[in-house]
């Protein structure tokens, strides 16, 4: 099972998804670079990411196969928004707009947004998974 600081770690990463999917929500409304369904998307995705990573902590979806513990919920996560993350970049990538500024500072919410994922867990797979973007 998870320790008291493997648990304390999965929530600051659900609470620190939750401001950045707030964040997403926000460049929607003020700033809008990209088309409104992108923002959705990836409002979505941090979302799903901050819930996927409470079900883990409170043992949802957790088996113990082997001799080794599975989360299903992490590659739940892993795959959906994988998936959806993929989309969103061809997406941006297919489309020419003027406001490079913008452009680069949704880039780096997302890149960021991996970064601290990838310092909190600890499995070498999921922690590729989120430096990919």
């Amino acid at each position: 099972m998870l320790t008291e600081l493997e648990k304390l770690l999965r929530v600051d990463y659900a609470i620190t998804m939750m401001i950045v999917a707030a964040a997403f929500l926000y460049f929607k409304k003020r700033k809008q670079v990209i088309p409104g369904y992108l923002y959705d998307l990836l409002f979505f995705t941090a979302f799903w990411s901050a819930l996927m990573k409470l079900l883990v902590t409170i043992g949802v979806g957790v088996y113990e196969i082997g001799g080794r513990m599975v989360y299903i919920s992490r590659y739940l996560d892993w795959a959906t928004s994988t998936t959806i993350m993929v989309i969103i970049l061809c997406n941006i990538g297919l489309q020419k707009y003027t406001k490079k500024k913008s452009h680069i500072t949704l880039n780096n919410m997302k890149t960021n947004q991996g970064n601290v994922g990838a310092l909190i867990l600890s499995d070498l797979v999921y922690s590729f998974q989120l430096r990919m973007f």
